[in-house]
């Protein structure tokens, strides 16, 4: 008996619905973090000052990031003062002024630089929501975002911890934003952790920030 098969364009139809719901639900992204620092010092407590700087498409997104950081700094017990740099520099900055007045122990600066896709500037807004979410891009490149981050101690106003996060996703599917803003926030916790200036431990999805200071 012969039996019936389907034709073959139906069969490789198929199969590409296959191999994209398997992108689709096992994630297509991937992130890397580098660094470079001091003679490490375990903070555990006191307080710490986190001044983000972001490029325009990112104005919400990194707020995301910032609520992130703020909840596994306090996991640890450390206070969150939240900073508004209207300088390009720390030196051009008063926020080693409003580090010190508040009795901060260190300041974490942290820039989230302009997204690329396909390693170049991308301009289309489609592919950030009205919040300033990632959602999928008609071109369908990868999507990347590259960061810098400095640890800096307020008594001496020595630089302590440099690092970087490059986070690219493949598929960045709607509604993606929250996720990609975890990833690069606790990459970069862990990252301090594992060059020992914070207390490893396992994030929390889903942790609310809890109440912090902020200057403006």
């Amino acid at each position: 008996m012969n039996r019936l098969r389907p034709p073959r364009a139906a069969v490789s139809a198929l199969r590409c619905a296959g191999i994209l719901l398997l992108l689709a639900t096992s994630g297509c992204w991937s992130i890397k973090a580098y660094s470079k620092h001091e003679t490490p010092v375990l903070q555990t407590g006191g307080r710490i000052v986190i001044a983000i700087n972001w490029h325009e498409r990112l104005r919400n997104f990194s707020a995301r990031v910032e609520d992130h950081l703020t909840a596994e700094f306090a996991r640890r017990g450390i206070e969150v003062l939240h900073y508004r740099p209207p300088g390009i520099s720390l030196e051009e900055s008063p926020v080693m002024t409003f580090a010190k007045a508040h009795g901060a122990d260190r300041i974490l600066v942290y820039s989230l630089g302009r997204p690329l896709v396909a390693d170049r500037p991308f301009q289309d807004p489609v592919s950030f929501d009205r919040n300033g979410g990632i959602v999928s891009h008609p071109q369908g490149d990868p999507l990347q975002i590259v960061t810098e981050g400095s640890l800096v101690d307020v008594p001496t106003g020595k630089t302590l911890w440099q690092g970087s996060v490059d986070y690219k996703d493949n598929i960045p599917l709607p509604g993606s934003s929250g996720r990609s803003a975890q990833r690069l926030s606790d990459t970069l916790i862990q990252k301090l952790a594992e060059d020992g200036f914070l207390v490893q431990r396992e994030p929390i999805a889903g942790t609310k920030a809890p109440a912090t200071s902020v200057a403006e």
